[in-house]
């Protein structure tokens, strides 16, 4: 009986070894997954949405010509059209503001210029190219290029169509938002709340 219960017990000990082996193994392997996944959906850093404004000058002008012609649409993305007065969605095609055709190429163009959340326009057409975004409603951030198309300072205008200036932040650290001049009317423009 001894030498079968030293046997179990040599049994358990390399189980227990090779269990605590695997879940360190496993332990690891999830730390590095989130550490990717949280790398990985960090806003891109000013040099790099500079890199894909000049490899994809065509498209991002593309997409600001085109958001010009769309008088009421105000918000387009992969999911959904946002008009001026009305934002309920889903909603039949008749009224969506623009064409099925019109809509799938303005997201062949997103996916082409990794404009990953669409665009959204002010009350005086500026155009923001949005790139990246994170959080909720109630609080999260965005980062992306807004091309200045017309100057204004009513209301809902994106900060550098009206400071105009090099580089320019408005708000506080819970509310607000920033931009860096890249060529003449293009900015990184980057909001928070």
């Amino acid at each position: 009986m001894d030498s079968s219960h030293g046997v179990a017990n040599g049994r358990f000990a390399r189980f227990l070894i090779v269990a605590a082996k695997v879940f360190g193994v496993l332990l690891v392997g999830l730390v590095l997954l989130v550490l990717v996944l949280m790398w990985s959906c960090a806003a891109p850093s000013d040099k790099s949405l500079t890199t894909r404004f000049k490899r994809h000058r065509a498209e991002f002008d593309a997409l600001s010509r085109m958001s010009q012609q769309e008088v009421d649409v105000v918000r387009i993305a992969d999911d959904f059209i946002g008009l001026r007065n009305k934002w309920a969605w889903p909603r039949p095609e008749a009224e969506w503001g623009i064409t099925r055709d019109r809509w799938d190429q303005y997201r062949r163009l997103f996916r082409a210029a990794g404009v990953g959340s669409g665009l959204e326009r002010d009350e005086v057409g500026n155009v923001y190219l949005i790139v990246h975004t994170e959080g909720l409603v109630i609080g999260g951030r965005s980062k992306g290029l807004v091309r200045c198309s017309s100057v204004g300072n009513v209301g809902n205008v994106f900060l550098p169509c009206t400071e105009r200036h090099d580089r320019g932040q408005s708000g506080k650290p819970t509310e607000g938002s920033s931009y860096r001049r890249l060529e003449a009317d293009w900015y990184i423009y980057e909001e928070w709340w």
